[in-house]
């Protein structure tokens, strides 16, 4: 299942430009991982459609979360 994910026209800098690149990132995978995983991404929500972050470096790492 699909859970969870933003566009990069929701995303901003702190200082309200817009990151380098165009992306969008979503978890695929059982409900129940999500739910163990959503702060990785839910953290820098501010709103329905904010997240404020600071570089592409701080969304969540792409990637088998059984081999991290």
């Amino acid at each position: 299942m699909e859970h969870g994910g933003i566009i990069s026209w929701c995303v901003k800098k702190a200082d309200g430009s817009r990151l380098e690149r165009q992306f969008i990132t979503y978890f695929i995978g059982p409900e129940a991982e999500y739910e163990k995983h959503k702060n990785e991404l839910e953290q820098f929500r501010k709103d329905s459609c904010t997240y404020i972050i600071n570089s592409l470096d701080d969304l969540p790492k792409v990637g088998n979360l059984n081999a991290r």
